[in-house]
């Protein structure tokens, strides 16, 4: 294994352990959350950084990530349950998986509520940066819609919040890796980039 390899290995594996840790967030106390969810986030950033001292190779390009997430997502699943909650995530994927495609990106991972994705990660069209922001426009369009469609199919859940998402996009320089085989495999982009992409979606508005 590489230099760029072992990096992405540990970017998947702190990313793994995130998302283990927001899935069972009701395990612990607020102050306990608050202290494990920092501590992998800082090593995340520690080994994400790791980028900018490797050496270049086909491997390092300049890549648009864009960190897609639903809001108020742990309050809704309670709300329909989980065979409901299932259905409804399984269809937001689809749909934005669809509208990625569609704007020649390509979806790296899905998060568990929301997904990760990439522009000119495998092959740049020269404007990776404005398709990005072009798809998400066009899927906050279609999250309305969509939105209002499952509430209305939930109409017996009186107090269903609205489906809304939160997108932070930005570009940088980072490794591309795919990890897995042919039948499971996931794109990374490892960088300072990603990360700001997640900061992004976290502190925007809804929508």
């Amino acid at each position: 294994m590489n230099s760029s390899q072992s990096v992405v290995y540990r970017v998947a594996q702190y990313n793994q352990a995130l998302e283990e840790l927001k899935a069972n967030q009701r395990l612990f106390s607020p102050k306990s959350y608050e202290v494990l969810y920092s501590a992998i986030r800082e090593q995340l950033n520690h080994v994400s950084n790791e980028v900018n001292h490797l050496d270049n190779s086909d491997e390092v390009r300049l890549v648009t990530v864009m960190f897609i997430d639903v809001i108020d997502s742990t309050e809704i699943a309670n709300k329909l349950g989980n065979d409901d909650w299932r259905m409804v995530i399984g269809e937001a994927h689809q749909m934005l998986a669809d509208e990625i495609i569609k704007w020649d990106g390509e979806v790296g991972q899905y998060l568990g509520d929301g997904l990760l994705s990439f522009f000119g990660a495998s092959r740049s069209l020269n404007n990776d940066a404005l398709r990005a922001v072009a798809c998400a426009l066009e899927i906050q369009k279609k999250t309305h819609a969509f939105s209002k469609a499952i509430i209305e199919r939930y109409a017996k859940h009186e107090e269903i919040s609205a489906f809304g998402l939160r997108i932070g996009i930005s570009t940088g320089r980072g490794v591309v890796a795919v990890l897995g085989n042919n039948e499971k495999a996931e794109t990374l982009v490892v960088g300072t980039l990603t990360n700001l992409a997640a900061r992004l979606q976290s502190i925007c508005p809804p929508g």
